[in-house]
Protein backbone atom coordinates (compact mmCIF):
# COMPACT_ATOMS: atom_id res chain seq x y z
CA UNK A 1 0.00 0.00 0.00
CA UNK A 2 1.35 3.26 -1.06
CA UNK A 3 0.94 6.56 0.90
CA UNK A 4 -1.13 8.34 -1.85
CA UNK A 5 -3.59 5.59 -1.11
CA UNK A 6 -6.59 6.94 1.16
CA UNK A 7 -7.45 4.79 3.82
CA UNK A 8 -10.44 5.17 5.99
CA UNK A 9 -9.30 5.88 10.14
CA UNK A 10 -12.16 5.62 12.76
CA UNK A 11 -11.64 7.06 15.40
CA UNK A 12 -14.20 7.99 18.67
CA UNK A 13 -16.73 11.09 17.94
CA UNK A 14 -15.36 12.93 21.41
CA UNK A 15 -11.92 13.47 19.78
CA UNK A 16 -13.06 14.93 16.76
CA UNK A 17 -15.40 17.65 17.76
CA UNK A 18 -12.49 19.96 17.32
CA UNK A 19 -12.05 19.08 13.89
CA UNK A 20 -16.21 19.00 12.99
CA UNK A 21 -15.70 22.83 14.32
CA UNK A 22 -13.07 23.21 11.63
CA UNK A 23 -9.68 23.34 13.27
CA UNK A 24 -7.56 21.64 10.98
CA UNK A 25 -5.44 20.17 13.81
CA UNK A 26 -5.84 16.43 15.85
CA UNK A 27 -3.36 15.63 18.61
CA UNK A 28 -2.13 12.50 19.65
CA UNK A 29 -4.31 11.25 23.28
CA UNK A 30 -3.97 8.21 25.50
CA UNK A 31 -6.99 6.96 24.89
CA UNK A 32 -6.82 7.02 20.66
CA UNK A 33 -5.10 3.80 19.73
CA UNK A 34 -4.23 4.28 15.99
CA UNK A 35 -2.95 1.45 13.47
CA UNK A 36 0.14 1.05 12.03
CA UNK A 37 0.15 3.45 9.03
CA UNK A 38 3.45 5.17 7.52
CA UNK A 39 4.17 8.84 8.15
CA UNK A 40 2.35 10.80 5.18
CA UNK A 41 -0.31 8.31 5.10
CA UNK A 42 -3.73 9.54 3.20
CA UNK A 43 -6.40 9.14 5.16
CA UNK A 44 -10.06 9.88 5.42
CA UNK A 45 -10.75 10.82 9.24
CA UNK A 46 -14.17 8.85 10.37
CA UNK A 47 -16.60 8.89 13.03
CA UNK A 48 -16.79 5.78 14.49
CA UNK A 49 -20.25 6.40 15.79
CA UNK A 50 -21.91 6.79 12.43
CA UNK A 51 -19.30 6.40 9.69
CA UNK A 52 -19.38 9.74 8.89
CA UNK A 53 -16.16 11.33 6.98
CA UNK A 54 -14.89 14.21 8.95
CA UNK A 55 -12.13 15.29 7.04
CA UNK A 56 -9.50 14.06 4.71
CA UNK A 57 -5.37 14.90 5.63
CA UNK A 58 -2.49 13.10 6.41
CA UNK A 59 -1.13 11.38 8.91
CA UNK A 60 1.63 11.76 11.24
CA UNK A 61 1.95 8.74 13.77
CA UNK A 62 5.69 10.31 15.21
CA UNK A 63 4.17 13.81 16.14
CA UNK A 64 2.22 15.71 19.17
CA UNK A 65 0.32 16.80 16.04
CA UNK A 66 -1.20 13.10 14.74
CA UNK A 67 -3.29 14.25 11.84
CA UNK A 68 -3.88 17.92 9.76
CA UNK A 69 -6.90 18.29 7.85
CA UNK A 70 -6.53 19.05 4.12
CA UNK A 71 -10.24 19.07 3.13
CA UNK A 72 -13.73 18.32 4.42
CA UNK A 73 -14.67 16.30 0.68
CA UNK A 74 -11.55 15.64 -1.41
CA UNK A 75 -8.66 13.79 -0.22
CA UNK A 76 -5.25 14.66 -0.67
CA UNK A 77 -3.78 13.92 -4.06
CA UNK A 78 -1.84 15.28 -6.71
CA UNK A 79 -5.07 16.71 -8.59
CA UNK A 80 -5.85 18.51 -4.84
CA UNK A 81 -2.10 19.94 -4.77
CA UNK A 82 -2.78 21.23 -8.09
CA UNK A 83 -6.37 22.73 -7.86
CA UNK A 84 -5.28 24.44 -4.83
CA UNK A 85 -2.40 25.72 -6.41
CA UNK A 86 -4.18 27.04 -9.01
CA UNK A 87 -6.84 28.79 -6.81
CA UNK A 88 -3.92 30.65 -4.32
CA UNK A 89 -2.03 31.81 -7.28
CA UNK A 90 -4.80 32.91 -8.68
CA UNK A 91 -5.79 34.84 -5.09
CA UNK A 92 -2.10 36.35 -5.47
CA UNK A 93 -2.76 37.66 -8.31
CA UNK A 94 -3.52 41.54 -7.52
CA UNK A 95 0.05 41.85 -5.32
CA UNK A 96 1.98 41.37 -8.96
CA UNK A 97 1.49 44.99 -9.08
CA UNK A 98 3.41 46.52 -6.32
CA UNK A 99 5.57 43.19 -5.80
CA UNK A 100 7.63 39.90 -7.23
CA UNK A 101 7.77 38.83 -3.33
CA UNK A 102 4.72 37.13 -2.48
CA UNK A 103 3.21 34.01 -0.60
CA UNK A 104 1.85 31.55 -2.70
CA UNK A 105 0.59 28.58 -0.10
CA UNK A 106 0.19 29.82 3.50
CA UNK A 107 0.07 26.77 4.94
CA UNK A 108 -3.39 25.96 6.86
CA UNK A 109 -4.26 28.78 5.92
CA UNK A 110 -4.48 28.26 2.30
CA UNK A 111 -5.89 24.16 2.63
CA UNK A 112 -2.32 22.70 2.65
CA UNK A 113 -1.17 22.47 6.34
CA UNK A 114 2.50 22.45 7.23
CA UNK A 115 3.68 23.75 3.63
CA UNK A 116 4.70 27.18 2.56
CA UNK A 117 5.31 28.27 -0.52
CA UNK A 118 7.17 31.51 -1.52
CA UNK A 119 7.46 33.26 -4.88
CA UNK A 120 10.94 35.01 -5.22
CA UNK A 121 11.04 37.30 -8.68
CA UNK A 122 11.08 33.32 -10.97
CA UNK A 123 11.78 31.84 -8.46
CA UNK A 124 10.21 29.69 -5.39
CA UNK A 125 10.79 28.15 -2.11
CA UNK A 126 8.90 25.08 -0.73
CA UNK A 127 9.19 25.38 2.96
CA UNK A 128 7.57 22.02 4.81
CA UNK A 129 6.92 21.60 8.68
CA UNK A 130 5.83 18.37 9.03
CA UNK A 131 7.62 14.60 8.33
CA UNK A 132 3.90 13.79 6.58
CA UNK A 133 4.99 16.08 4.05
CA UNK A 134 8.44 14.52 2.86
CA UNK A 135 6.44 11.14 1.31
CA UNK A 136 4.68 13.72 -0.93
CA UNK A 137 7.75 16.11 -2.02
CA UNK A 138 7.97 14.44 -5.41
CA UNK A 139 4.55 15.15 -5.86
CA UNK A 140 4.34 18.62 -5.13
CA UNK A 141 7.60 19.22 -7.15
CA UNK A 142 5.88 17.38 -9.82
CA UNK A 143 2.89 19.40 -9.76
CA UNK A 144 4.74 22.47 -9.81
CA UNK A 145 6.94 21.76 -12.67
CA UNK A 146 3.87 21.05 -14.71
CA UNK A 147 2.52 23.94 -13.78
CA UNK A 148 5.77 26.30 -15.62
CA UNK A 149 4.94 28.76 -13.11
CA UNK A 150 8.86 29.14 -11.92
CA UNK A 151 12.37 28.70 -13.69
CA UNK A 152 12.80 26.58 -10.18
CA UNK A 153 12.03 25.85 -6.89
CA UNK A 154 14.47 25.14 -3.65
CA UNK A 155 13.22 22.85 -0.94
CA UNK A 156 13.67 24.22 2.28
CA UNK A 157 12.61 22.28 5.88
CA UNK A 158 11.89 23.38 9.55
CA UNK A 159 15.41 22.15 11.69
CA UNK A 160 12.35 19.52 13.26
CA UNK A 161 12.77 17.51 10.30
CA UNK A 162 16.51 16.70 9.74
CA UNK A 163 15.80 16.01 6.57
CA UNK A 164 18.64 17.53 3.32
CA UNK A 165 17.41 20.63 1.68
CA UNK A 166 18.06 20.99 -2.10
CA UNK A 167 16.41 22.25 -5.48
CA UNK A 168 13.79 20.51 -6.29
CA UNK A 169 13.61 20.86 -10.15
CA UNK A 170 15.31 23.75 -12.38
CA UNK A 171 18.05 26.21 -11.68
CA UNK A 172 18.34 27.84 -8.21
CA UNK A 173 20.30 30.15 -7.51
CA UNK A 174 21.99 31.26 -4.29
CA UNK A 175 20.22 34.92 -3.69
CA UNK A 176 17.54 36.47 -5.91
CA UNK A 177 16.91 40.21 -6.15
CA UNK A 178 13.23 41.15 -5.76
CA UNK A 179 11.25 44.27 -6.05
CA UNK A 180 8.55 45.32 -3.27
CA UNK A 181 6.57 48.78 -3.99
CA UNK A 182 10.04 50.32 -5.96
CA UNK A 183 12.15 48.80 -3.25
CA UNK A 184 14.82 46.25 -3.99
CA UNK A 185 16.46 43.22 -1.80
CA UNK A 186 19.04 40.44 -2.35
CA UNK A 187 17.03 37.04 -0.87
CA UNK A 188 19.48 34.27 0.22
CA UNK A 189 16.97 31.94 -0.42
CA UNK A 190 18.93 29.14 0.33
CA UNK A 191 20.09 30.17 4.08
CA UNK A 192 18.13 32.89 4.87
CA UNK A 193 15.71 33.17 7.82
CA UNK A 194 12.55 31.62 6.89
CA UNK A 195 12.31 31.28 3.11
CA UNK A 196 15.08 34.21 2.99
CA UNK A 197 13.12 37.47 3.49
CA UNK A 198 10.32 38.29 5.39
CA UNK A 199 7.37 38.63 2.79
CA UNK A 200 4.72 38.99 5.73
CA UNK A 201 6.49 42.60 6.64
CA UNK A 202 5.69 44.52 3.34
CA UNK A 203 2.52 46.59 4.86
CA UNK A 204 5.01 47.13 7.61
CA UNK A 205 7.63 48.41 5.58
CA UNK A 206 5.71 51.30 4.13
CA UNK A 207 4.20 51.95 7.52
CA UNK A 208 7.81 52.72 8.70
CA UNK A 209 8.04 54.87 4.61
CA UNK A 210 5.16 56.68 5.94
CA UNK A 211 6.18 57.85 9.32
CA UNK A 212 10.13 57.99 9.18
CA UNK A 213 11.36 61.51 10.79
CA UNK A 214 14.18 62.55 12.20
CA UNK A 215 16.88 59.73 13.59
CA UNK A 216 15.57 56.53 13.24
CA UNK A 217 16.58 53.40 15.31
CA UNK A 218 15.93 49.88 13.72
CA UNK A 219 15.96 46.84 16.34
CA UNK A 220 16.73 43.46 14.99
CA UNK A 221 17.24 44.88 11.66
CA UNK A 222 17.82 41.44 10.15
CA UNK A 223 18.94 42.69 6.20
CA UNK A 224 17.37 46.15 6.46
CA UNK A 225 13.77 45.91 5.18
CA UNK A 226 12.79 48.67 7.97
CA UNK A 227 15.93 50.38 7.28
CA UNK A 228 15.68 50.72 3.83
CA UNK A 229 12.16 51.86 3.89
CA UNK A 230 13.22 54.84 6.29
CA UNK A 231 15.94 56.34 4.48
CA UNK A 232 13.52 56.61 1.49
CA UNK A 233 10.74 57.88 4.13
CA UNK A 234 11.97 60.98 5.78
CA UNK A 235 14.59 60.07 8.10
CA UNK A 236 17.77 61.96 8.29
CA UNK A 237 19.51 58.99 9.73
CA UNK A 238 18.98 55.00 10.47
CA UNK A 239 21.00 53.06 12.92
CA UNK A 240 20.15 49.68 12.13
CA UNK A 241 21.12 46.87 14.89
CA UNK A 242 21.45 43.37 14.93
CA UNK A 243 23.10 40.17 16.64
CA UNK A 244 23.99 38.87 12.42
CA UNK A 245 27.12 40.15 11.40
CA UNK A 246 26.02 38.45 7.77
CA UNK A 247 22.67 39.97 8.41
CA UNK A 248 24.05 43.60 8.89
CA UNK A 249 26.55 43.00 6.07
CA UNK A 250 23.33 42.39 3.75
CA UNK A 251 21.29 45.51 5.09
CA UNK A 252 24.25 47.66 4.42
CA UNK A 253 24.32 45.95 0.94
CA UNK A 254 20.53 46.81 0.39
CA UNK A 255 20.61 50.59 1.56
CA UNK A 256 23.33 50.87 -1.40
CA UNK A 257 21.17 49.44 -3.72
CA UNK A 258 18.20 51.57 -3.06
CA UNK A 259 19.84 55.04 -1.86
CA UNK A 260 23.76 54.84 -2.31
CA UNK A 261 23.08 59.03 -1.98
CA UNK A 262 22.25 58.41 1.54
CA UNK A 263 24.64 55.84 2.44
CA UNK A 264 26.10 58.70 4.78
CA UNK A 265 22.76 58.80 6.98
CA UNK A 266 23.20 55.02 7.31
CA UNK A 267 24.80 53.03 10.76
CA UNK A 268 24.82 49.55 11.17
CA UNK A 269 25.71 47.77 14.51
CA UNK A 270 26.43 44.43 14.90
CA UNK A 271 25.56 43.85 18.27
CA UNK A 272 22.78 42.40 20.88
CA UNK A 273 19.35 45.06 20.68
CA UNK A 274 19.23 44.76 24.68
CA UNK A 275 22.57 45.63 25.45
CA UNK A 276 22.06 48.58 22.95
CA UNK A 277 19.19 49.97 24.20
CA UNK A 278 20.09 49.52 27.98
CA UNK A 279 23.63 50.89 27.44
CA UNK A 280 23.64 54.03 25.23
CA UNK A 281 22.39 57.25 26.26
CA UNK A 282 21.30 59.41 22.90
CA UNK A 283 17.23 59.46 22.02
CA UNK A 284 16.04 58.46 18.86
CA UNK A 285 12.98 60.51 16.87
CA UNK A 286 11.58 57.01 15.82
CA UNK A 287 12.19 53.13 16.89
CA UNK A 288 11.27 50.41 15.08
CA UNK A 289 10.99 46.90 16.87
CA UNK A 290 10.55 43.86 15.25
CA UNK A 291 11.91 40.88 17.14
CA UNK A 292 11.47 37.55 16.71
CA UNK A 293 8.69 35.29 18.17
CA UNK A 294 9.54 35.07 22.38
CA UNK A 295 6.63 31.95 22.68
CA UNK A 296 5.40 29.11 20.70
CA UNK A 297 3.79 27.44 23.77
CA UNK A 298 1.36 28.06 26.64
CA UNK A 299 4.34 26.90 29.34
CA UNK A 300 6.32 29.59 28.28
CA UNK A 301 3.94 32.69 28.09
CA UNK A 302 4.91 34.13 30.80
CA UNK A 303 8.63 34.24 30.51
CA UNK A 304 7.36 35.71 27.27
CA UNK A 305 5.31 38.91 28.28
CA UNK A 306 8.12 39.88 30.49
CA UNK A 307 10.50 39.77 27.47
CA UNK A 308 8.19 41.97 25.85
CA UNK A 309 7.63 44.42 28.73
CA UNK A 310 11.46 44.47 29.08
CA UNK A 311 12.00 45.34 25.36
CA UNK A 312 9.67 48.21 25.39
CA UNK A 313 10.43 49.68 28.18
CA UNK A 314 13.93 49.86 27.22
CA UNK A 315 13.05 51.37 24.27
CA UNK A 316 10.76 53.79 25.19
CA UNK A 317 13.76 54.78 27.54
CA UNK A 318 15.76 56.07 24.07
CA UNK A 319 12.69 57.41 22.62
CA UNK A 320 12.30 60.80 22.19
CA UNK A 321 9.16 62.39 23.92
CA UNK A 322 7.22 63.14 21.30
CA UNK A 323 8.66 60.42 19.38
CA UNK A 324 7.21 57.35 17.57
CA UNK A 325 7.27 53.72 18.04
CA UNK A 326 6.51 50.69 15.66
CA UNK A 327 6.52 47.69 17.39
CA UNK A 328 5.99 44.16 16.11
CA UNK A 329 5.09 41.16 17.75
CA UNK A 330 5.07 37.27 15.60
CA UNK A 331 3.56 35.43 18.35
CA UNK A 332 0.31 33.82 17.42
CA UNK A 333 -0.56 33.21 21.18
CA UNK A 334 0.04 36.93 22.11
CA UNK A 335 -2.93 38.27 21.25
CA UNK A 336 -3.56 41.70 19.76
CA UNK A 337 -5.22 43.29 22.93
CA UNK A 338 -2.30 41.15 24.75
CA UNK A 339 0.27 43.29 22.73
CA UNK A 340 -1.38 46.31 23.27
CA UNK A 341 -1.30 46.34 26.73
CA UNK A 342 1.71 45.37 26.94
CA UNK A 343 3.11 48.86 25.77
CA UNK A 344 0.87 50.86 26.98
CA UNK A 345 2.30 49.01 30.62
CA UNK A 346 5.52 49.58 29.57
CA UNK A 347 4.77 53.36 28.65
CA UNK A 348 3.94 54.22 32.35
CA UNK A 349 6.68 52.74 33.54
CA UNK A 350 8.76 54.79 30.98
CA UNK A 351 7.51 57.79 31.64
CA UNK A 352 5.65 57.91 28.36
CA UNK A 353 2.23 58.70 26.96
CA UNK A 354 1.37 56.46 24.39
CA UNK A 355 -1.74 56.56 21.84
CA UNK A 356 -2.28 53.93 19.21
CA UNK A 357 -2.21 55.40 15.73
CA UNK A 358 -2.38 52.66 13.33
CA UNK A 359 -2.18 48.49 13.77
CA UNK A 360 -1.76 46.30 11.29
CA UNK A 361 -2.01 42.40 10.39
CA UNK A 362 -1.30 39.91 8.31
CA UNK A 363 -1.63 41.08 4.61
CA UNK A 364 -3.57 39.37 1.75
CA UNK A 365 -0.80 36.48 1.10
CA UNK A 366 -0.80 35.62 4.62
CA UNK A 367 -4.86 34.59 5.18
CA UNK A 368 -6.26 33.65 8.46
CA UNK A 369 -8.85 31.30 8.93
CA UNK A 370 -11.86 31.57 11.88
CA UNK A 371 -11.03 28.36 13.56
CA UNK A 372 -7.66 28.18 13.26
CA UNK A 373 -6.26 30.96 15.57
CA UNK A 374 -3.00 30.04 15.31
CA UNK A 375 -3.02 31.29 12.06
CA UNK A 376 -2.86 34.78 13.21
CA UNK A 377 0.39 35.57 14.43
CA UNK A 378 1.25 39.06 13.01
CA UNK A 379 0.97 42.23 14.74
CA UNK A 380 2.22 45.71 13.69
CA UNK A 381 1.53 49.09 16.05
CA UNK A 382 2.57 52.18 15.37
CA UNK A 383 2.49 54.50 18.73
CA UNK A 384 2.64 58.41 19.05
CA UNK A 385 2.51 60.94 21.75
CA UNK A 386 -1.22 61.04 23.36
Amino acid sequence: MSVHDVVDLRLPAPRLAPLRRGHPWLYGHPDLHFPELPTGQSVNLVDERDDTAVAYGLYDPGAAIVFRAYDRKAPVSADYFQRRLVHCLDKRRPLRKVTDAIRILHGENDGIPAVVLDQYGDYAVLKLYSTALLPWVDTIAAVLREMDVFKGVYLRCSRALKTSEHVLFGEVPEQVVITEKGMRFNVDVRHGQKTGFFIDQRDGRQLARSHANGTVLDCFSYTGGFSVASLLGDADKVISVDSSAAAVAACDEHVQMNAPSLVDRHESVVGDVWDYLRRGNSRFDMIILDPPAFTSDKESMERAQKAYRDLHEAALRRLRKGGLLLTCSCSSRISDAVFSSLVQESAVGSGHGLCQLESLAQPPDHPTRNKFPEGRYLKVMLYGPR
